[in-house]
């Protein structure tokens, strides 16, 4: 089914790209949605079960893709939307046509490393998620824009070249012990045989390499920089369906150093890159004006938590999972929203974005719930999660550890909220005299709204299957 899958979406993304026409383009999406949503249901159907010999239908991987077939349907949109104002002339429809391929061919590949079972196939998907997003990174055509394309191209390269390191000293471990493949099943189970060394360099390597996919220490300004410039549907995947993806392949590993003795060094590692990943947010914030970066190191510190959640074991598992599931849906719609904030004021900078809920209330309500959803305020579902990541680490007795996050998130609730808030009630000069009203997309709204949702409802009360769900992942 993934082969089928894949097919179609290398043809829908080519055919976007061959025909620089709208209804080329509107065709290979609806299509793409069709086959992305098929393989959703086709995974739930076949879960635990092995798609061919590099792919495997497991839990963690149905919940991510689930995640991003969900997200993926509003961002399609707001994508149509947002092209729709640019293409007049043929270069932009031109232009129109790149965005389209290469938003389908990112949403593929990141559903492919979703369900990889071999270390290399994932490497090799990671690398053309790079390819993809430099395309839309670049899709402004500025001068940022190029700045930030090269930025992440050369330092998306790095990290990857230290992944692809670390491959070849896992391999190296599990020839010289057992001689099986890099199938993660197969290092999974021939974990506790592999040479403690050699695990340890390939454990660093790949969560150093992969943090240009996370978005945290410590190349996780590729990815703030790139935010500041990518349309902002684009934002919406770099901030969660990237982010689940570098999480996912640093999770796979760390499920097998887990069966080892190097379990607790791995455990630190992860805790001092979520630690510093925290601090960094919490620092980084106070310095820049531009909503999007704000909202990109927002994303640096939840993510920084889930490692820190998953440092502490098994027993961490369930809430670092559910952490970034949630953090997908609160930061999608927030993201979505910042793209009609842009139309309003057509700069990111806080202090000339304000009398924003006089120009768009309903706009706002989103902002305003996106807010307490990203700083984890009730009725956020990220209340449930950190409530959970909060009570573990007391249970562990890691009081500074604790004291320590709490008091770094809140001087990013304190900063973060005194710009957004500013932005929805603040009066400037600027503004003071030319307020006007904005016209509302209805189904853009509707979307964001639908998004924000879930976020809560989830949170608060999980469904059976998803509880279910999760606790398969935790488990394998």
């Amino acid at each position: 089914m993934i082969a089928i899958y894949l097919l179609i979406a290398l043809c829908c993304s080519g055919l976007s790209f061959g025909v620089k026409q709208r209804w080329a383009s509107v065709l290979a999406v609806l299509v793409f949605i069709i086959a992305q949503l098929g393989l959703n249901n086709y995974a739930w159907l076949h879960l635990g079960q092995d798609d061919s010999t590099f792919f495997k239908f497991d839990a963690l991987g149905f919940i991510f893709t689930s995640v991003l077939s969900i997200i993926c349907l509003p961002v399609f949109y707001h994508s149509y939307r947002m092209l729709e104002h640019q293409t007049e002339k043929w270069e932009e429809k031109r232009k129109a046509s790149i965005y389209t391929a290469a938003l389908i061919l990112l949403v593929t590949v990141l559903t492919g490393v979703y369900f990889a079972d071999n270390y290399g196939i994932l490497w090799v998907l990671i690398e053309v998620s790079t390819i993809a997003l430099a395309a839309l990174i670049y899709h402004n055509r500025t001068k940022l824009s190029l700045e930030a394309t090269w930025k992440y191209i050369f330092l998306s390269s790095v990290g990857i070249s230290l992944v692809l390191i670390s491959l070849l000293f896992l391999n190296v471990a599990m020839h010289r012990e057992s001689g099986a493949s890099l199938h993660i099943s197969a290092v999974l189970e021939n974990a506790k045989k592999l040479d403690p060394l050699w695990l340890k360099v390939a454990f660093a390597l790949m969560v150093t390499g992969l943090s240009t996919k996370m978005g945290v220490f410590p190349f996780h300004t590729v990815g703030i920089d790139a935010t500041t410039v990518a349309p902002h549907p684009v934002n919406v995947l770099m901030s969660t369906a990237l982010k689940n993806a570098g999480f996912l392949a640093v999770f796979r590993l760390y499920q097998a150093v887990m069966q080892t003795s190097i379990a607790d060094w791995a455990s630190h590692i992860l805790l001092l890159v979520g630690l510093i990943s925290i601090a960094l947010a919490a620092t980084q914030t106070q310095r820049t004006q531009n909503l999007n970066r704000m909202l990109g190191y927002s994303g640096l510190e939840h993510v920084g938590l889930a490692l820190v959640a998953l440092s502490m074991g098994q027993i961490g598992f369930y809430a670092a999972i559910f952490h970034l599931v949630l953090h997908s849906f609160a930061k999608a719609g927030l993201f979505l929203q910042m793209g009609q904030v842009n139309t309003v004021y057509d700069h990111h900078h806080p202090e000339n974005n304000a009398a924003y809920f006089r120009s768009n209330p309903i706009g706002s309500l989103v902002v305003l719930l996106g807010f307490i959803g990203i700083m984890a305020l009730p009725p956020s579902g990220l209340f449930s999660t950190e409530l959970m990541i909060f009570t573990n680490l007391a249970q562990q007795k890691q009081w500074w550890v604790l004291t320590l996050i709490l008091v770094l998130m809140t001087i990013v609730l304190f900063t973060v909220g005194k710009q957004l808030m500013n932005m929805l009630y603040g009066i400037t000069a600027q503004v003071k005299t030319n307020i006007v009203t904005m016209k509302v997309d209805a189904l853009e709204i509707a979307a964001q709204l639908t998004i924000l949702g879930l976020m809560i409802y989830i949170g608060f009360n999980p469904p059976v299957f998803l509880v279910d769900l999760l606790k398969q992942a935790c488990a394998q």
